[in-house]
């Protein structure tokens, strides 16, 4: 009985920490940028600035979502064909930081604009 007990929490665990951390668009949050950049900017400066950092979020929004997909594919091939693959996996870490830097860019343009009317 205690050596299935064991048995039973040791895959558990190892079904836990082995789960991606991939995470959607949606998951991931802003991070901090400076506005100091931005202030000495004027409004048309400050839109067209809004457009591509916008239109570079557009972008990384379809990145991570594939990214996450692939991520979250693989986890479910591996559990049916190789567990242990699953410790290898990284999700998609380095997409979520360059991610939330862009949603930060485009929080700290749009906090500049409103501070000046734009």
């Amino acid at each position: 009985m205690m050596k299935k007990s064991l048995v039973v929490l040791m895959v558990s665990a190892l079904g836990l920490s082995a789960c991606s951390n991939a995470k959607t668009a949606n998951e991931v949050s802003a991070a901090y940028v400076p506005t100091g950049k931005y202030e000495r900017m004027s409004c048309k400066s400050l839109r067209a600035e809004n457009r591509e950092a916008e239109r570079e979020l557009a972008d990384m929004t379809a990145s991570i979502e594939k990214s996450y997909r692939d991520d979250k594919t693989a986890e479910i091939v591996a559990w049916v064909l190789f567990a242990p693959a699953l410790l290898m996996m990284d999700g998609n870490s380095e997409e979520q930081k360059e991610y939330g830097e862009a949603k930060g860019r485009v929080l700290a343009i749009q906090d500049v604009m409103d501070s000046k009317g734009c």
